[in-house]
C-alpha cells in the first residue's frame, strides 16, 4: 500500500464508489458485494468471497491491486476500518437534536446490528474448536489490557462458574509473568481489539514460546496478534458518533464469550452443573434474602 493510503485508509469506501462507473463489470459486481457486506468482507478470506461471487481467487487479488493496495489482505483491514459515515450500509447516525426516543432506537438498532454483524463473520467450527482447546486444557488464562481488560475479567468472572480451571490478572507485568509460566496443555486466552497492542502482543509471544495453547479474540484478525494464535475468533464492531468504539466492541465480544460459554458447559455437563450450583451457593449468604431467611427461621 503506497504511503498516502496507508495514512488515509479510511477512503476505501469513497475509492470504490469513485471509480465504480470505470470499473468494468465483474469489478462492478465485487465492489457491490464489498459495499453490501462490508463486515462479512472485511473478515473473510479471499477464497470465501471468491467462492460468493463465483470468480477466480486471483480476480480479487487483482481487483485489490487495482484500489492501489497490495493485495487483499490489506483491502480488508482498510475495509473493516473505513469510515462508518461514508458507509450507506450501516445504521443511521445520532444527530444534535434528534428526540430522546429517536436516540434509544438508533442505540438500540445500532446494538442489534453489532451482534448480526458478529454472527455474520464467525463461523461456528472456529467457536467449536475454541470450546474443545478451552474444555481440554489444564488451565485456561485470561489476558487483556487497556478497554481489553474488563472483558479479561469478564471472561474469568464467566467461565471461573464452570468446569474450566481459570485465572486473570490485571497487571501488564504480571501477565507476562503468568504467561511464561504457562505449559503444553494450558490455554491463554488474549483479547485486543485491534490487535496491535504491543504489550497484549508480547503477553500472547510468551505463552506461545511457553508452548501453551492461545486463543485471540480481535476485530482484525490479520493483526500481528494473530501470528502467536492457533486459533483467533473475529469480532465485528463500529465506532459511531456519541459512542465509543469500545462499546460496540464489548456487545461484539460478549456474544461471542456467552456462546463459548454455553458451548463449554454442554461439553462436560456433568461437572459444570456441578460448579455451577457450588457457586451459586457461595455467594447465596451475600443476599439479603438469605439473612431474613436465616432471621424468620430463628
Amino acid at each position: 500500500m503506497d504511503e498516502n493510503r496507508q495514512e488515509d485508509h479510511k477512503s476505501i469506501i469513497n475509492e470504490i464508489k469513485s471509480s465504480y462507473d470505470e470499473m468494468s463489470t465483474i469489478d462492478r459486481a465485487i465492489s457491490d458485494y464489498l459495499l453490501a457486506n462490508p463486515s462479512y468482507a472485511a473478515h473473510a478470506s479471499i477464497s470465501d468471497i471468491a467462492k460468493e461471487l463465483q470468480v477466480a481467487d486471483s480476480t480479487i487479488y487483482k481487483y485489490a491491486r487495482r484500489l492501489g493496495y497490495s493485495g487483499f489482505k490489506e483491502l480488508k483491514i482498510a475495509l473493516l476500518t473505513s469510515d462508518n459515515d461514508n458507509n450507506p450500509y450501516l445504521f443511521e447516525e445520532i444527530e444534535q437534536g434528534d428526540s430522546t426516543s429517536e436516540i434509544i432506537q438508533k442505540v438500540f438498532g445500532a446494538n442489534i446490528k453489532t451482534i448480526q454483524d458478529t454472527l455474520q463473520v464467525i463461523h461456528t467450527d472456529v467457536i467449536e474448536n475454541a470450546a474443545e482447546m478451552m474444555v481440554h486444557s489444564n488451565k485456561v488464562f485470561f489476558f487483556g489490557l487497556g478497554a481489553s481488560a474488563s472483558i479479561a475479567l469478564e471472561c474469568y468472572q464467566i467461565f471461573i462458574r464452570s468446569a474450566l480451571r481459570c485465572g486473570y490478572i490485571a497487571d501488564y507485568h504480571m501477565q507476562l509473568m503468568s504467561a511464561a509460566l504457562l505449559q503444553p496443555g494450558d490455554c491463554a486466552f488474549v483479547i485486543s481489539h485491534t490487535g496491535t497492542n504491543i504489550q497484549t502482543n508480547e503477553v500472547a509471544h510468551t505463552a506461545h514460546k511457553a508452548g501453551a495453547n492461545v486463543i485471540a479474540l480481535t476485530s482484525y484478525p490479520d493483526a500481528p496478534v494473530s501470528d502467536y494464535a492457533d486459533i483467533v475468533i473475529p469480532s465485528s464492531s463500529s465506532e459511531r458518533k456519541y459512542r465509543p468504539e469500545s462499546i460496540s466492541v464489548h456487545m461484539s465480544q460478549l456474544s461471542i464469550l456467552d456462546a463459548l460459554f454455553v458451548l463449554c458447559q454442554v461439553m462436560d455437563e456433568k461437572k459444570a452443573a456441578e460448579n455451577l450450583k457450588k457457586t451459586k451457593m457461595s455467594t447465596e449468604s451475600t443476599r439479603s434474602t438469605y439473612k431474613r431467611k436465616k432471621e424468620d427461621e430463628n
